[in-house]
């Protein structure tokens, strides 16, 4: 498919609530969007890309309320943060997450979110992937490892202090990539107006469309095998 950028374009027309995501894994996917059911992400691709996701079965799979969780609450934080990245990154309690995530602050819901909390934080990305830093320069990304990992309101955190929220650790593989690769903006109260698949349909499509702001071309491309 192909969309054509009006000529008068402007990113200025109005101001947005912008959050900036990196673009390397991003395009990947990470989650099941389905409410229910087990789907496997193995990606071998012709041109050497390979995505492969594991998760804890304890855990389960992480679902539309992980995705959420990651592309609403974490990937917020890490933006206010700036870059270099902290290792340690106070996210919220629960309560104001599921508010965040506009849940009502009761037991079942919390519990949900602390789950979704711990599947993502188990589930493991091994990958051959093409990204670019933010020099620009293409550059191949061969990785193994979980995200980050989490810990909750009373744990300890690295420092010996007592946590009064929850916090996740960016582990060191994935926060020097996400130092280093390229960040692209997307519209924050539009993506939490949506449902998990048409939000997930709007992060493929932003890639190129961005891409095609950002290099002065009339017309972003995307494969439907994309």
């Amino acid at each position: 498919m192909s969309t054509d950028l009006p000529a008068h374009y402007s990113p200025d027309l109005a101001p947005l609530n912008r959050i900036r995501v990196e673009t390397a894994l991003s395009r990947y996917p990470i989650h099941r969007l389905a409410k229910k059911g087990i789907i496997a992400i193995d990606l071998d691709g012709d041109n050497e890309v390979k995505w492969e996701v594991t998760y804890n079965s304890k855990h389960g799979q992480p679902g539309p309320l992980a995705y959420k969780l990651d592309t609403l609450i974490v990937n917020q934080r890490i933006d206010e943060m700036g870059r270099p990245l902290p290792e340690l990154i106070r996210i919220g309690s629960l309560s104001d997450i599921c508010r965040a995530l506009g849940s009502h602050t009761n037991g079942g819901n919390i519990a949900d979110v602390k789950r979704a909390f711990l599947q993502n934080a188990f589930t493991a990305i091994t990958a051959k992937i093409r990204g670019k830093t933010k020099s620009g320069k293409e550059k191949w990304f061969e990785i193994g490892y979980t995200r980050y990992s989490v810990v909750f309101t009373g744990e300890t955190l690295p420092n010996g202090t007592e946590a009064d929220a929850v916090y996740i650790i960016l582990n060191p593989p994935y926060r020097d990539l996400l130092n280093h690769v390229e960040l692209r903006p997307l519209d924050y109260d539009y993506l939490k107006q949506l449902a998990p698949g048409a939000q997930r349909f709007y992060e493929l499509l932003s890639l190129q469309i961005y891409g095609a702001i950002a290099g002065s071309r009339p017309r972003a491309k995307m494969l439907y095998s994309d």
